[in-house]
């Protein structure tokens, strides 16, 4: 009697052992944002939802159902100068839901950014110095056209205080693809 609960205990054992499946790093995990997500208020370790956009496939059986909820973790935000630097906003996708069950998940990261400030403020001023020296030039020639540049250029470059850089935004229904960097072994 024991032996035969023994070996049905060896054979459960098995059985459960075989239904669990290894998704490989390098697997890509494709997820759509439920939320937006804006570097003006967002924080760093600030979690998003989403949802898997394709199913995730190990040899033809699906192992995470498209639709599956995802939760997407911002792993870092960086904040552009008023004058220089860009903004930039890292994500990852922390976990998604398979059978009912949160499955912690390490991602690459996605990274958004804005352009650069320094080549924003740069193109402003440009614009501003030569508006400014065609109105000064017209106004007072020669002269006049230098001190309009020289003008013109710092507004250029102050309306560059007022924005303080430009925020990134990861709009609703954003489509994000994200390489597991280590295998994640679902039950």
């Amino acid at each position: 009697m024991m032996k035969k609960l023994a070996n049905l205990l060896i054979v459960v054992a098995a059985s459960l052992a075989a239904q669990t499946v290894t998704i490989p790093a390098g697997t890509v995990i494709a997820v759509r944002t439920v939320d937006a997500i804006d570097s003006k208020d967002a924080t760093a370790r600030a979690t998003f939802k989403g949802t898997v956009d394709d199913a995730v496939l190990i040899d033809g059986k699906v192992v995470i159902p498209k639709s599956a909820n995802a939760v997407l973790r911002l792993d870092g935000v960086t904040q552009s100068g008023k004058f220089k630097g860009h903004t930039e906003l890292r994500l990852v996708l922390a976990s998604v839901q398979v059978n009912g069950k949160s499955i912690e998940v390490q991602t690459g990261e996605v990274v958004s950014s804005s352009g650069s400030q320094g080549k924003n403020t740069a193109a402003k001023a440009g614009a501003g110095a030569a508006a400014g020296a065609i109105l000064g030039g017209i106004l007072g020639g020669g002269k006049g056209a230098a001190q309009g540049a020289a003008i013109g250029g710092g507004a250029g470059a102050g309306s560059q205080v007022f924005t303080q850089g430009k925020s990134v935004k990861v709009p609703s229904e954003t489509r994000l693809s994200f390489p597991l960097t280590q295998p994640v072994t679902l039950p």
